[in-house]
């Protein structure tokens, strides 16, 4: 990969472009603040904001693209021989019954068949903080959906055991281990997982009529519970994708295998999610994850035809991937 240099902004004819395709989309949602960056190594960098001028933060709560983040900091215990890849997590785990046969391969790849934590109506009905023994109660009452790697189902509740894991391995609360395995070593000023200590000033406010806490953000843990601001995040995906957050080796052997997405054109491997541009005359795919919840939506990508790097963040539950693909679809225009 290119150095990541965003300074260097892309020509004045294409940034008119790609301001009138952001504003077009932007209009058509219900976000009220939003923070998108684009990157491509031969055009240049272009980035631009919406209601954010005079904010205390330009951070949003990236949910689901944490998942990408967890998954490089078990690629880097994998290459230290901290852990292994078919490691039963009973060894950290132990006495927690869904857990039985059970590895790590089987949480980053979402084979494990254990229910999503998220989806039980129980959990759904708590506001505030749910602790990690209720989390895990929710987990025990589910029957599991199958046995560990006979299916595929996406489950937040993986990622949540995934970062039980790393925690009892590394001796150190989780947010700790993210900060010192990528966020302090990239210079991720803003990437984190969300801490019950942090304040609600410390994120963009949404834009639901139900705000979401950031008790109820942090919750989520491993498998939603992050935050970034654009540029950060843009930072993180291009120093996945160039070797730079784990090896080149852990970043191909993350999309080796792929787990077909119910009926979606997606893929999912370890921890990263695969897709074609939802636009099909553009017949290109993207690498990367996205996040949502009613109170959120965020597009971490790759385009691999235009070797280019899309990231969105809203405040709201939007269509952004479309708005993405339209952004790519100027840039077909000038390469």
């Amino acid at each position: 990969q290119d150095r990541l240099n965003t300074d260097r902004v892309v020509g004045a004819s294409l940034a008119q472009s790609l301001q009138a395709v952001w504003d077009e989309g932007f209009a058509s949602t219900d976000a009220t603040k939003a923070s998108v960056a684009v990157w491509n190594s031969d055009l240049g960098y272009w980035g631009t904001s919406e209601g954010l001028e005079g904010e205390a933060t330009d951070v949003f709560w990236i949910s689901s693209i944490a998942k990408l983040v967890t998954a490089n900091v078990v690629f880097q215990m994998e290459e230290e021989g901290l852990i292994q890849f078919s490691d039963p997590i009973s060894q950290w785990l132990g006495g927690f019954g869904p857990a039985e046969g059970v590895t790590i391969q089987h949480l980053l790849t979402h084979s494990s068949g254990i229910k999503s934590f998220t989806g039980d109506e129980r959990f759904q009905q708590q506001d505030g903080f749910q602790s990690e023994e209720r989390i895990l109660s929710l987990m025990a009452d589910q029957p599991r959906e199958f046995c560990p790697g006979t299916g595929w189902n996406y489950s937040n509740s993986g990622y949540y055991l995934l970062a039980m894991v790393v925690s009892a391995v590394e001796g150190a609360p989780f947010a700790d281990v993210v900060q010192r395995r990528i966020a302090g070593p990239l210079g991720l000023s803003t990437l984190r997982a969300v801490r019950r200590s942090d304040t609600p000033q410390s994120l963009v406010a949404t834009a639901a009529d139900e705000v979401a806490t950031i008790d109820e953000i942090a919750t989520r843990s491993a498998a939603a519970g992050f935050a970034s601001n654009a540029q950060d995040l843009l930072g993180f995906l291009h120093a996945w994708l160039g070797g730079q957050a784990s090896s080149p080796e852990a970043v191909a052997a993350s999309v080796e295998t792929l787990y077909p997405m119910y009926d979606l054109p997606m893929g999912y491997g370890r921890g990263v999610l695969v897709r074609e541009d939802p636009d099909s005359e553009r017949n290109s795919l993207w690498l990367g994850h996205v996040g949502g919840a009613p109170q959120t939506k965020g597009v971490a990508v790759f385009d691999v035809s235009t070797q280019t790097f899309v990231v969105i963040l809203m405040n709201a539950q939007a269509a952004s991937e479309g708005i993405a693909s339209a952004l790519l679809k100027e840039i077909d225009g000038v390469r």
